[in-house]
């Protein structure tokens, strides 16, 4: 195997090969060191170096996404003014729903980290924090939790692959959403 002499390089590699055996279901089945090493082109010692357990690696793919969550929601907000009641809530609806964070990126990662960790803390201390911004939004409490349980349960239905929402519907319900965080408080 050739060296990689960058950690970060490194690291960014087997955490890609984590995302791509989980998006593509082997939480079940594919999800070892040894696959995501060879997904990755490093040694299982190299992996090791950087993650030295399973719970480890999930632990950093997590915070890794949500890094990248948070990076999106950034973008999103900057689409309007500060101080616009509802404009974090309006980010976090579309970050959520975006194809490149949605449910079928960053669910499966969640699960396998739900599955395999025995303690979640520091993710989610992450969502917590995301719960207080919603709050503080400019928003009623009660919208501020709909829209958040209307999201969390929509990602998580989609998630388990349960019954799922006819895509027009579901447009629908995302623009719903949305209408609801554009009222002033009540």
């Amino acid at each position: 195997m050739k060296r990689t002499r960058n950690p970060d390089e490194k690291i960014e590699r087997i955490l890609a090969a984590a995302r791509k055996i989980l998006a593509d279901g082997g939480y079940m089945t594919r999800f070892s060191l040894s696959e995501v090493a060879a997904e990755a082109k490093v040694s299982k010692g190299g992996l090791l170096h950087h993650f030295p357990s399973k719970e480890a690696l999930l632990r950093g793919l997590s915070e890794n996404l949500i890094d990248l969550f948070e990076d999106r929601l950034a973008i999103e907000m900057e689409k309007e003014a500060e101080g616009v009641p509802g404009r974090f809530a309006r980010a976090y609806i579309a970050t959520a729903f975006s194809d490149e964070y949605g449910s079928s990126q960053i669910s499966p990662i969640l699960l396998a980290f739900n599955r395999y960790s025995a303690d979640g803390d520091p993710v989610e201390s992450r969502f917590r924090a995301f719960q207080a911004r919603l709050e503080n939004d400019g928003l009623d409490a009660t919208t501020a939790n709909v829209v958040r349980m209307a999201v969390d349960g929509m990602l998580y239905t989609e998630m388990i692959d349960a019954e799922p929402i006819d895509l027009e519907v579901r447009g629908r319900m995302i623009q719903k959403l949305i209408d609801m965080t554009q009222r002033s408080s009540e």
